[in-house]
């Protein structure tokens, strides 16, 4: 038992669960940089310096809470927000979600004192586990406000980013960007596919390094599990749910059929 308990400490948590993202980019400001600032693609004198998180922390009686939201939203030096989600259950409506997460940062900005112009950009960049966009091949997409005549970008405070995990295929072993490696590093988060990847990224070697940390912490490892356990309930909640609504769809219309004849 105590060997079962042991080779289970040993095991790499996985960062696409939301309390394991939480702690890898939520308290480390250098890990939310770097991901930020790849995905957006930043570089030189536009790139991200300093970060101040504004929701570290998650109240211990929601820790294995199935409803808690464990995104990470900073501010940065500038004065702009951005906030970074992992999501792992696919709710059907996630892109209304998204732009209502956008209008409550967006808005929320404004004290009764104060005037529109004050408002500071948000961008909102969504790790998901599933697929969004069936029609788009990529997957990367960057959302912004343009206009549909002339595509030139308009409302430059509003800029959405969904990552849909699923949809990357390269391996270690294939050339790739900065982004790509960041996504391998979310979809398979092995310790032979880490260690390949943090030899050829400065970047990713510092979140391994920190991941292999949090993933020998005894009461990081009990909220990882409780918040694993509590992700495995919604997902359950979710099929029977789709089944259940199955079994009434099919029901109502052999009683409809029967009403015809």
């Amino acid at each position: 038992m105590n060997d079962k308990i042991e080779n289970k400490n040993n095991e790499l948590m996985d960062p696409k669960n939301d309390f394991c993202f939480k702690e890898l980019f939520g308290h480390n400001p250098r890990n939310f940089i770097n991901l930020a600032n790849t995905i957006l693609g930043l570089k030189d004198e536009k790139k991200i310096d300093s970060v101040t998180f504004l929701n570290l922390e998650m109240s211990k009686e929601n820790e294995g809470d199935r409803g808690s939201r464990l995104d990470v939203l900073a501010q940065l030096n500038d004065g702009s927000y951005i906030n970074i989600e992992m999501q792992c259950a696919n709710y059907k409506d996630f892109e209304k979600r998204s732009l209502m997460y956008f209008s409550k940062i967006y808005g929320g900005q404004l004290k009764k004192t104060e005037k529109f112009h004050s408002l500071k950009p948000v961008v909102i960049i969504n790790l998901v586990d599933f697929i969004i966009f069936d029609d788009e091949e990529d997957f990367h997409s960057p959302l912004i406000i343009a206009n549909a005549k002339s595509k030139k970008r308009r409302c430059k405070d509003f800029e959405m980013h969904f990552i849909e995990i699923p949809k990357f295929h390269k391996t270690c072993y294939d050339p790739m960007d900065a982004l790509e490696k960041w996504v391998l590093f979310f979809k398979e988060p092995e310790k032979k596919t880490l260690k390949e990847l943090a030899m050829h990224s400065q970047e990713i070697a510092q979140a391994f390094e920190n991941l292999e940390i949090l993933s020998k912490d005894p009461k990081s490892r009990a909220l990882y599990e409780a918040r694993k356990k509590a992700l495995m309930d919604i997902d359950n909640g979710m099929y029977v749910n789709r089944l259940e609504g199955k079994l009434e769809g099919r029901l109502e219309g052999r009683l409809e059929g029967r009403l015809v004849t």
